[in-house]
């Protein structure tokens, strides 16, 4: 939301302030004016103590005058003026020219005096012009929000920032009481703060942390009332950082913890599997119930090698080999291996407009892993007759293009909870399930520069959205797109 600051920050009236440009065309003329008005009445009608002192009014106006060149020269013209009138049309004599000569010095040097202040003045006004300005240009380009907050606990001002954070208009903020954008804001801030962790409150009702620095400073030494200077910085994408940080590093302490256990458990299980297959061969001469107890030790030894492996991948880093292919190729050798045993399944395709091959350059093997993973959960979850449908449509611009393929079933669908845990690293609905699939699947998109979310399918069925880069890039700009909208 971009609002100029001129309509957020009250502007304060201060010395110096440019005229309009109607307001400067008439300055030259009303000088004129003055300077023939008070050279004709001083010629006419001798000013005694006062001679030469109006001109004074003349150097005032002249501050008003954009020229540095012109001002001084009707301040000498000016100081001329006022010499000329006490000579012309016939000098004073005696004592009378001696006073009327010393009020002529006192009016040259309250001319001067009055041009050098003036001067002065407009060079201040113009350093705090520009100090303004580029105090302004600070607070409209400041990420940050940046509001004043007077004593009784109402928004003064504010930068467009703010209003971008806080989802208003910064013209509604103003007047707009404090604890309303900030609910935990202190009641009496007795000294500068820095970095107070608060909630901040957008206009949707919805909520993010924020990281906000107070600080106070005098708005009026008569009045002794205190303003605020409160900056406020959403931090949420700073805690996503953070949470990925610690995830990154307890996942890494899981991987070191599980090469150790796996390397040392591998040759047990290796073992184990031997055994069991050397007494399935020999389960004709064992009693049914020997054979049944077989058959459970290797479903449970298949469980754990899985569970193994799943942790194993999920916790380790995923390295890619892309290289071009067509996703049409990738999803039907996935479908072909899943196991689905005398079920009625059915997969239906439904191809790019245009006919145009699903192509793109990724990890084959990666994708086929994950194919296979949403197949497989769509069986597991569908009552027969089960219906997989694949859709795939372009995304994105032709400088960015991207593929977007929606994965849906005709099952019961996921319950709230399922929805929310769906990809929380072992969150299972299955029995047999270890709850990294759809973990793993998420890693092996992002790591594409992709992305695989949950879609409303409105009852009918699960359905997941993978949005897949064509060039196989770190990170597209139409998932950046995606990811702000």
């Amino acid at each position: 939301m971009d609002v100029p600051v001129e309509q957020a920050l009250p502007h304060r009236p201060h010395a110096g302030r440019p005229m309009t440009a109607r307001g400067r065309s008439a300055v030259p003329v009303a000088i004129g004016v003055l300077l023939v008005g008070i050279f004709a009445l001083d010629l006419f009608f001798p000013l005694g103590v006062a001679a030469g002192v109006p001109y004074v009014s003349v150097a005032l106006l002249a501050l008003w005058l954009e020229s540095r060149r012109i001002r001084l020269g009707v301040v000498l013209l000016a100081c001329v003026l006022t010499v000329t009138g006490f000579f012309l049309p016939i000098p004073p004599r005696g004592e009378t020219f001696w006073i009327g000569l010393e009020n002529r010095v006192i009016a040259l040097f309250a001319i001067g005096v009055t041009a050098y202040l003036g001067h002065l003045l407009l060079k201040r006004s113009s350093e705090v012009r520009e100090r303004e300005a580029r105090l302004r240009a600070v607070l409209e380009s400041a990420p940050d929000a940046i509001l004043t907050v007077d004593r009784n606990g109402f928004v003064e001002s504010c930068n467009p920032a703010a209003g971008a954070m806080f989802g208003r208009r910064c013209e509604s903020l103003v007047e707009m009481p404090i604890d309303r954008l900030l609910p935990e804001f202190p009641g009496d801030v007795k000294a500068s703060s820095r970095c107070r962790a608060l909630t901040g409150r957008r206009l949707d009702g919805s909520e993010f942390p924020a990281e906000v620095s107070l600080g106070r400073f005098p708005r009026d030494a008569e009045l002794r009332s205190i303003d605020y200077a409160v900056i406020v910085r959403d931090v949420t994408l700073l805690r996503d950082a953070q949470q990925r940080t610690l995830r990154s590093e307890r996942l890494a302490a899981v991987g070191e913890t599980l090469a150790v256990l796996s390397h040392e458990a591998r040759n047990e299980l290796l073992a184990l599997r031997m055994g069991l297959t050397v007494l399935a061969e020999s389960a004709d001469r064992l009693d049914a119930d020997s054979a049944d107890l077989i058959d459970e030790l290797q479903t449970s030894q298949r469980r754990l090698s899985r569970l193994f492996e799943d942790v194993r991948q999920h916790a380790g880093p995923i390295r890619l080999n892309p290289t071009p292919c067509r996703l049409s190729d990738v999803w039907r050798r996935a479908w072909k291996a899943c196991d689905r045993s005398d079920r009625g399944a059915e997969l239906v395709e439904f191809p790019l407009p245009g006919g145009e091959p699903p192509t793109c350059t990724a990890d084959v093997f990666r994708l086929e892993q994950v194919f296979r993973n949403l197949f497989e959960n769509a069986l597991a979850a569908c009552p027969d007759p089960v219906r997989i449908e694949v859709r795939t449509e372009p995304y994105g611009s032709p400088d960015d293009p991207a593929l977007r393929i929606c994965v849906q079933d005709n099952g019961p669908g996921l319950s709230p909870e399922a929805r929310r845990k769906a990809f929380e690293p072992f969150f299972t609905t299955k029995s047999d399930g270890t709850g990294l699939g759809l973990a793993i699947c998420s890693r092996i998109l992002e790591a594409h520069g992709g992305e695989l979310t949950l879609l409303e399918s409105g009852g009918q069925g699960a359905c997941f959205e993978l949005l897949l880069p064509r060039s196989g890039a770190s990170r597209s700009g139409v998932l950046r797109e995606l990811a702000e909208a």
